[in-house]
């Protein structure tokens, strides 16, 4: 069980490709939106990618607040969304989790958290509680969470 804490936007990104390097059949993602993660670089996406042409049990899940930043500037995500749908799944969060600040990772037995979305200050950890109590909070926002409404994505 080993604790590595960051606080800086670099440390947290390298953190980020590390978990998704090491995912070998699942990622829960709970975002903002996925601007401070790194989440558009193509490392990210080959990671996920990768993962997914893997194994036919490979999943990832994506919860976010707003997805404007996904599909505006993460086409190679949105691209593994059109072609792994049925292991990617994007959703948004329902207004009374808008106040959920933190941000987390979940990739196998690692997790990667921001403590606050306006901060950098976090940690990645292998410690179970931790990734327990993030697991479970994950999944009750994501049973509740809704797909994002194609119709409304215009951007003209």
């Amino acid at each position: 069980m080993t604790t590595r804490p960051f606080d800086t936007l670099e440390q947290y990104r390298v953190e980020i490709q590390f978990a998704l390097q090491q995912a070998a059949r699942r990622v829960d993602w709970f975002d903002i939106d996925l601007s401070a993660a790194g989440a558009a670089e193509r490392a990210s996406a080959d990671a996920l990618k990768r993962m997914l042409a893997g194994s036919r049990l490979a999943r990832v899940r994506l919860l976010l607040h707003d997805d404007n930043y996904f599909h505006r500037h993460c086409p190679r995500l949105a691209s593994l969304l059109a072609v792994y749908g049925h292991a990617f799944e994007v959703r948004l969060i329902d207004d009374s989790h808008k106040t959920e600040r933190e941000n987390w990772l979940l990739a196998d037995g690692l997790l990667v958290r921001r403590y606050h979305a306006d901060a950098m200050r976090g940690e990645a950890t292998s410690e179970g509680r931790t990734i327990a109590g993030c697991r479970q909070r994950f999944e009750s926002m994501w049973e509740i969470a809704v797909p994002p409404s194609e119709g409304r994505r215009l951007f003209i």
